[in-house]
């Protein structure tokens, strides 16, 4: 199974000095393995028995560990914490994408976040775009952080995602995806790992509300005018 990017349909309405987005997501089943999880332990429980120190205990995502792309935080006990966004991350990272995780539109404070969102922000400015922290401070509700982060070098090419297992999907995941497609023209989507081939993909809403002359509306105004005058020749 293979991931699907399907664009999200955005609604504009305004009164006066606001602005309303109505968003519609549709989820992307993506086919979980048998056996990926329990591989996924199995590599955590012997880094975890290295005292963690030893990067090859990861196995085949020693490379995007040792990166240091991967923001990684190992909490005591069993839940699988950053499992599922590990394992989407790898398999656009075998697709020729560099992935980032801990990438966040608000400053953080953890090193290796803090690094991962400077690299996306810096990608960002080289590919002449205005990066999403600092612009969003006007819009409700607060957006949330994607999880995975994707850029293909070649095509200059933007994807970013939620990735769930069993959780619910929040609405400020969705507006966080769709003002990031506003921004970037990216491709965005919620991931949602599956075991049953015959799973039926859901939709979900969000309303962002913001100021008619948000900074949001203005960059991704600047950058489709830019679009259009490549495509066009001007």
């Amino acid at each position: 199974m293979t991931l699907q990017w399907e664009a999200p349909t955005l609604q504009f309405t305004g009164t006066g000095s606001r602005t309303w987005i109505d968003v519609t997501m549709r989820e992307t089943p993506f086919r979980l393995g048998s056996g990926e999880y329990e591989y996924w332990i199995a590599c955590r429980e012997a880094w975890r028995a290295s005292k963690t120190k030893d990067v090859s205990s990861w196995r085949k995502y020693r490379d995007f560990v040792e990166s240091g792309r991967y923001h990684f935080v190992d909490r005591k006990g069993d839940a699988p914490y950053g499992f599922a966004e590990a394992f989407v991350a790898l398999a656009l990272h075998r697709r020729g994408f560099t992935c980032w995780t801990g990438v966040g539109r608000r400053p953080v404070n953890a090193e290796r976040r803090l690094k991962n969102t400077r690299a996306v922000e810096d990608q960002l400015k080289k590919d002449g775009i205005a990066p999403p922290r600092g612009l969003t401070h006007d819009l409700t509700p607060a957006l949330k952080n994607p999880d995975v982060v994707a850029y293909d070098r070649r095509r200059k090419e933007w994807r970013f995602c939620e990735v769930k297992r069993t959780e619910r999907v929040q609405p400020g995941q969705i507006a966080g995806l769709a003002v990031l497609h506003l921004l970037t023209g990216g491709a965005v989507t919620v991931v949602r790992l599956v075991h049953d081939k015959d799973f039926v993909s859901k939709e979900h809403e969000a309303r962002v509300m913001c100021s008619t002359r948000s900074q949001v509306l203005t960059a991704a105004s600047r950058r489709r005018n830019a679009e259009i005058k490549r495509t066009s020749g001007v």
